[in-house]
């Protein structure tokens, strides 16, 4: 394993840990506010939530790394910082920021405002005082993002993963004392600000120490067309990976939107493993040669085993519990469980797709990254148009699942044409195995269990139960069907700290073991 594979590595494993830690205290946060306020009122978090992304996509010029949905776009300070500094040319990645920064305030301050008009708030049937915090949260995220992706730039996803936990702390504790206070919606975005302030200031502050004042300050002339691209490619994502929940709010009210996001929320921690590994491969894929070579096919083939390794057994293990564990919000949450199932399943088969859009946005070559996703929206637009009216809010999961498949699809074939089209078969094919016996296995459990089981408590307390329990059968099937291989261990050896070494050790020899 090369020491670029490496850093790729330990930079998507920690941007995955802070993806996790998120999703674990937003769902926290989450159990607060659908057990305090109104679903009407979860509604209206959910629907600003929507719009404080959009804000910061199009100010930060890229998907938020954390809580956006599956889809990434790294803007350019994460694309040019690493060149810059490797080139010795500090000057330019300081301008480079610079450069970021003032269009991240321009634009975050017009649409904050533009949020704040009675005429929006009347339209999207949003109170004033929520909306003018959500506002500011957004300003403070969408810097955020720019401060986060510079740290990931300038190789230091391992520490950008750190600043996003931390803040993560921040935010959802804030926002869930408030909401235990009584402030409500309003107390819920007050809350965010001071884990977003955070956010900018700690990642600012590590980016800005890392910026040698060396060099020619000349960026690459391809810098603007590259920012335009990106912002275009970034709202096609936010429309990718946060579109559904908007057609929940216009075709089904916010009753039902508090209903689609809670399962959306749910059936997003299979997308975390792909969201790390596109985050953490676009700044080294090209420090490994141009798009093609031998050394780049290798890591990229090395990758699609590791997050299928990830994703499948967290998306089919949802699906397997998503009608117990969703009873923690409430009963009328329940009903999400098809929802989370179709889209955890689907976030889990298609998850490989988060490698090919990390050599396409390597290469340059954003313009197929967003013809890959704009195929995608149409699919989600179109079929949850026709399917909505007779399935209701499964129908927008379906669609969700149908793009998913669409932008696979569109990654792959993209990748053909510059030879990157790679896949370790057998790593996939064992994951997915194991993955649906785990289902199999934990949903008949589910439902011998479900009748026996008196209070929410109860029910909640059993799905957490089979959380671990799955693991132990994927891992088992894995063992059956000889799907570990030698390099999974090395890959952990590189990953994990030394002291852990003779555990790896240990489980090599239990793994590889022939029956």
């Amino acid at each position: 394993m090369s020491d670029a594979e490496v850093r790729a590595a330990r930079g998507a494993a920690s941007l995955y840990f802070a993806s996790v830690l998120s999703l674990l205290l937003n769902t926290f946060y989450l159990v607060l506010l659908t057990n305090i306020l109104p679903q009407q009122q979860v509604g209206v978090v959910a629907l600003l939530n929507v719009l404080v992304i959009g804000i910061a996509t199009a100010a930060a010029m890229g998907i938020p790394v954390v809580g956006a949905g599956l889809s990434a776009t790294p803007p350019a300070v994460a694309r040019f910082l690493s060149e810059y500094v490797a080139g010795g040319n500090g000057r330019a990645a300081r301008r480079l920021l610079l450069i970021s920064l003032l269009i991240c305030a321009a634009i975050s301050s017009v649409l904050a405002l533009l949020l704040t008009q009675s005429a929006t708030e009347s339209y999207l049937s949003i109170p004033a005082t929520p909306a003018l915090y959500a506002a500011f949260d957004a300003v403070f995220f969408a810097f955020g993002q720019v401060g986060v992706y510079s740290l990931i730039g300038t190789g230091g996803a391992a520490r950008a993963g750190l600043v996003l936990t931390l803040s993560a702390l921040r935010r959802y504790v804030a926002a869930s004392a408030l909401l235990f206070a009584g402030l409500g919606a309003a107390g819920v975005f007050q809350g965010f600000m001071v884990g977003d302030l955070f956010l900018v200031v700690a990642s600012l502050v590590l980016v800005g120490r890392g910026l040698p004042a060396t060099g020619s300050p000349r960026t690459f002339s391809g810098l603007y067309p590259y920012m335009l691209s990106v912002l275009v490619s970034g709202l096609i994502g936010f429309g990718v990976s946060q579109s559904d929940r908007l057609i929940a709010f216009f075709q089904t009210g916010l009753g039902n939107l508090a209903v689609y996001n809670i399962a959306a929320v749910g059936a997003s921690v299979a997308a975390f493993a792909p969201i790390a590994v596109t985050n953490a491969l676009v700044p080294i894929l090209p420090s490994l040669g141009a798009a093609g070579s031998e050394s780049r096919k290798i890591m990229m083939k090395n990758y699609t085993r590791y997050v299928s390794l990830v994703a499948m057994p967290a998306g089919f293990g949802l699906a397997a519990v998503s009608p117990l564990l969703l009873l923690v919000f409430g009963q009328q949450y329940a009903q999400g469980a098809p929802l989370v199932a179709v889209m955890a399943v689907a976030i889990g088969v298609t998850a490989i797709g988060s490698v090919y859009a990390s050599g396409l946005l390597a290469s340059g070559k954003t313009y197929l990254f967003l013809v890959g996703n704009a195929l995608a929206l149409v699919c989600l637009i179109a079929v949850s148009y026709v399917l909505v009216p007779v399935e209701g809010l499964l129908g927008i999961a379906i669609g969700r699942a149908g793009m998913l498949l669409v932008s696979l699809a569109a990654f792959a074939l993209f990748s053909r044409t510059q030879r990157e089209l790679v896949i370790d078969l057998r790593g996939y094919l064992s994951s997915l195995v194991s993955s649906v016996a785990m289902f199999g296995a934990i949903y008949a459990s589910v439902l011998l269990a479900s009748p026996h089981l008196a209070t929410r408590t109860e029910s909640v307390a059993f799905s957490f139960l089979m959380m671990p329990a799955g693991l132990a059968v994927f891992i088992l099937f894995m063992w059956l069907i000889d799907g570990f291989a030698e390099e999974d261990f090395v890959f952990l050896e590189r990953l994990l700290p030394r002291f852990l070494t003779p555990l790896i050790e240990l489980l090599r020899r239990v793994f590889l073991t022939k029956r």
